[in-house]
């Protein structure tokens, strides 16, 4: 029986669950020990987080912050020695100082297949980081983004090869997915007054998750329905927004139908006693949170960008709708709370779809596949 092929994560911060981080933990405790010996590289970790603290496999941390830092030169015959004192034969990278340096070193200094997991449409990328991909697109033996729409993208953007661009879409651990109304105290837990309908939304407060639209679309929505609840839980990561959020909740009469719940430990308890999930990005890779909501049974409304047009079947599991469009957003909110037994049936059709394609089994198999295919054949 051959030995256990050995291959090194290497991610640029591990500081809270965000998808990549979320998605990497599931793979590290899904990917089977007789045939993968992972490790983990890391630049920053933070170890207050259980699921960080608790990997299942070393983890090494390099203080190498970014790119331009001085300790990329120094770190980089330490990363070579591990490379090949553990015999590493696929390293497999996610994020800007991730691809760009322990890439360029693994693949400079060793002969280990070389794999980058590309998570959104490059909002953050800056012009040298993009002629940084686009002149080293060819280190990549593979490129592995996590929605056809972030493949789209990386071809046109890094100038990438077609048949070296695959899609791995997140993945969800069913065994941690909550039956609907699991959590009945959950409402008086948190606050929220008894009897009105949730309208969820699990995001960071933050520009791009187009938080200011949801509070247009609240406005919208509780000229009809002014029962409605829309249930905000993230992280604040700017407060300036935030402050702006605040201020036009209360200028368009709607502070009572808006609540922020902040960082939720466990956002599926939310989500399982919700009616509607919520999702007005201006741009997602594929959105973690809009997948859990679907594995709650949960009707979705979402704008058309990135991911969610993957995610979302029109008219099945929910509905797409422009970015930038509250008006819109509202006409299919208040279709599925008027309308409960449809908004059951979507959920339902939500939940089936996730199990079939997005289930993490599913999604290791498809990984472990990409694996097989790219490691050259024994002597």
């Amino acid at each position: 029986m051959s030995e256990p092929v050995s291959v090194l994560y290497v991610i640029d911060e591990l500081l809270q669950l965000g998808g990549a981080e979320r998605n990497l933990v599931r793979t590290l405790h899904h990917l089977p020990r007789d045939r993968f010996r992972p490790f983990v590289l890391t630049f920053h970790v933070n170890r207050e987080v259980e699921d960080f603290r608790t990997l299942p496999c070393p983890v090494e941390v390099y203080p190498v912050y970014n790119l331009y830092s001085a300790n990329t030169v120094r770190y980089a015959p330490r990363l070579l020695r591990w490379i090949r004192k553990e015999r590493i034969r696929i390293v497999h990278t996610f994020f800007e100082t991730s691809d760009l340096w322990a890439g360029g070193v693994a693949k400079a200094g060793s002969d280990a297949v070389l794999i980058s997991s590309r998570r959104d449409l490059g909002i953050q990328r800056n012009w040298r980081l993009n002629l940084m991909y686009r002149l080293l697109g060819g280190l990549f033996d593979q490129v592995q983004t996590v929605s056809d729409q972030v493949r789209d993208y990386v071809i046109a953007a890094d100038r990438m090869k077609p048949a070296d661009v695959v899609t791995v879409p997140n993945a969800i651990d069913l065994n941690s997915v909550p039956k609907r109304g699991a959590f009945p105290e959950l409402r008086s837990r948190l606050g929220i007054p008894a009897g009105r309908p949730l309208i969820a939304t699990v995001a960071n407060i933050r520009p791009v998750k187009g938080i200011d639209v949801l509070v247009r679309t609240a406005a919208e929505v509780c000229r009809q329905r002014p029962d409605a609840l829309f249930v905000v839980a993230g992280k604040v990561i700017d407060t300036a927004y935030q402050a702006k959020l605040d201020q036009m909740a209360g200028e368009l009469g709607v502070r009572e139908n808006v609540l922020f719940l902040g960082q939720l430990e466990n956002p599926m308890e939310l989500l399982s006693e919700s009616e509607v999930f919520h999702l007005p990005s201006r741009s997602e890779g594929m959105s973690n949170a809009l997948l859990e909501a679907m594995a709650c049974s949960l009707p979705s409304v979402a704008t058309s960008v990135g991911g969610n047009c993957q995610l979302i079947q029109e008219d099945q599991t929910g509905f797409l709708t422009p970015p930038e469009d509250p008006a819109a957003a509202a006409v299919r909110l208040l279709d599925l709370l008027d309308n409960p037994a449809r908004a059951r049936a979507f959920g339902a059709s939500a939940h089936s779809l996730v199990v079939e394609r997005y289930s993490v089994e599913a999604v290791v198999r498809l990984l472990m596949h990409l694996y097989d295919q790219l490691l050259p054949e024994p002597r």
